[in-house]
């Protein structure tokens, strides 16, 4: 069975969340509210033994390489080393690399860039992962394999989206090896980031039973997290546990 996680947007949403039994919580980093924030994420994990794993800063612009360098990198970092300091392992990132709307010579300056972000996250003890946004497996595996320490999150719900079926199937199939987190939300497909609707897990036209049969057959056991609001998370859990359960 996989771990199943929390998403957490802020500190507000703690209790119910934690009420509903979530030992691992997937925070946003760098905090907002600042290094007063962190520590207090760090105190709440050591007083309830609870686990943190990060999600990084929006990127803004994926096409804008100066505002990506200038802004973008450093809050990368600024998220890495405030990830080592919790001791969260993992953090995903949003660095999109789709072919179909962003320049080659854009994406091989990403790519490079992405290969400083790795070393600062090794530098923190802490695996980065890039999160599938609008991306085909072809397009993601070309980072995979110029950054061979970069880590893959499958967001199933993003999979569903600007495809005309979801790409999940086919990175599972061709990336599996790289995969080691798992997004978890629902929604009906579409054609842009408006119709990412982030629905409790069988509600959308995400095919949970067939993803994680998929998954199985790759030996996938690994963390996958709910994003949801805090209220539908015990509902979120539950579906989850019985999807994965009637995989084949």
């Amino acid at each position: 069975m996989i771990e199943i996680c929390a998403r957490v947007h802020n500190r507000d949403e703690i209790e119910t969340i934690l009420a509903q039994g979530f030992k691992t919580l997937e925070i946003t980093l760098p905090s907002k509210g600042g290094i007063e924030e962190e520590y207090a994420w760090g105190e709440l994990a050591a007083q309830k033994n609870l686990t943190l794993i990060g999600h990084g800063p929006k990127e803004g612009n994926p096409r804008d390489l100066a505002s990506l360098e200038n802004d973008c990198l450093p809050r990368l970092k600024q998220a890495l080393e405030a990830a080592g300091r919790l001791k969260a392992a993992l953090l995903t990132i949003h660095f999109n690399v789709d072919s179909r709307w962003i320049p080659a010579e854009t994406i091989q300056r990403k790519i490079a860039l992405l290969t400083q972000v790795v070393q600062w996250g090794a530098e923190s003890g802490v695996r980065v992962n890039l999160e599938n946004l609008s991306e085909s497996s072809a397009d993601l595996e070309k980072a995979l394999v110029m950054v061979p320490d970069l880590g893959l999150t499958l967001d199933v719900g993003h999979a569903m989206l600007t495809h005309k079926t979801s790409t999940a199937p086919d990175i599972i199939t061709h990336l599996s090896g790289r995969i080691s987190h798992l997004h978890l939300h629902d929604n009906h497909g579409g054609k842009s980031y408006r119709d990412d609707e982030h629905l409790i897990p069988g509600e959308g036209k995400v095919e949970f039973t067939k993803l994680f049969g998929l998954l199985k057959k790759k030996g996938y056991q690994k963390t996958a997290t709910l994003e949801l609001a805090p209220h539908e998370m015990a509902l979120g859990q539950k579906r989850i546990a019985a999807f994965w359960r009637d995989a084949f």
